[in-house]
């Protein structure tokens, strides 16, 4: 099936479907997750899989796509972040400040003399509260350290992913001169980047020059859009390359620690 076909098979014409476009929602009786599986339904997740060759009526993939366009709504609906007054962005700083004393508070611990062991106070502390046991596989550990510390390395995994969000976000509430940018685009090319990267274990690349060159992922893009809300090609193009920056310095910064 061509993509032109599956395209089409996507777009929603049809007036009983108009309230499924996310620009228009105004949370009118749907959710936002009622508008998600009823736009990411069953025939469209079969032919998005048919199209781009991959299982998307699976359970979990099914989960996160519809996860992806409920977020999209959601963003929709609240508004631009941009329009958030000044005070949004000096929270989420507040935040940060909090979140980094801890994570330095947490490395330090773990060798720190007053403290006996806080890797195996944990894990005692979490055995008498009956906690599950940390799902997380942490390669290069020895046995002893994979069964004593596998919680206090789950909570510093969790704390240096809430910091990296934070500081996401601070960036991305920061107004910067020139048209302000479609943060709900971004966020969605953003999900489906990393739904094709990371569940599809493909490249996200973009090679557009006047609808010439289009790549399977600006095409996987724009079909969850169709669904969703009409965008114009080059707007989802400005958004592919924000994301392909933003990611290319986040590679960078990655290295340049490892060094």
């Amino acid at each position: 099936m061509s993509t032109s076909k599956v395209i089409d098979l996507f777009a929603l014409e049809s007036a009983e479907n108009t309230f499924m476009r996310a620009r228009i929602d105004n949370d009118d009786g749907h959710s936002s997750w009622e508008i998600a599986e009823k736009a990411y339904n069953d025939k469209f997740l079969s032919a998005l899989g048919s199209e781009f060759k991959f299982t998307a009526l699976d359970p979990k993939l099914a989960y996160e796509l519809r996860r992806i366009a409920d977020n999209y709504i959601l963003e929709r609906r609240f508004g631009d972040l941009h329009e958030l007054p000044a005070t949004a962005r000096k929270t989420y700083q507040d935040f940060l400040k909090v979140t980094e004393a801890f994570l330095n508070w947490l490395k330090k611990s773990y060798d720190h003399p007053h403290f006996y062991n806080i890797a195996t106070e944990i894990l005692m502390t979490a055995r008498g509260r009956r906690e599950p046991e940390t799902q997380t596989d942490f390669p290069g550990l020895t046995e002893h350290q994979k069964r004593v510390e596998s919680h206090y390395r789950e909570l510093l995994r969790l704390a240096v992913l809430l910091r990296a969000t934070l500081i996401r976000r601070i960036k991305s509430l920061k107004r910067s001169p020139g048209p302000k940018p479609d943060t709900a685009l971004r966020h969605f090319i953003l999900g489906c980047s990393e739904f094709w990267t990371h569940q599809l274990g493909r490249k996200f690349t973009i090679d557009y020059h006047k609808g010439a060159g289009l790549t399977d992922a600006f095409k996987f893009c724009r079909a969850l859009l169709q669904p969703l809300e009409r965008v114009r090609e080059k707007d989802v193009v400005t958004a592919m390359r924000a994301e392909k920056s933003l990611s290319r310095k986040s590679e960078m910064r990655a290295r340049s620690k490892r060094t």
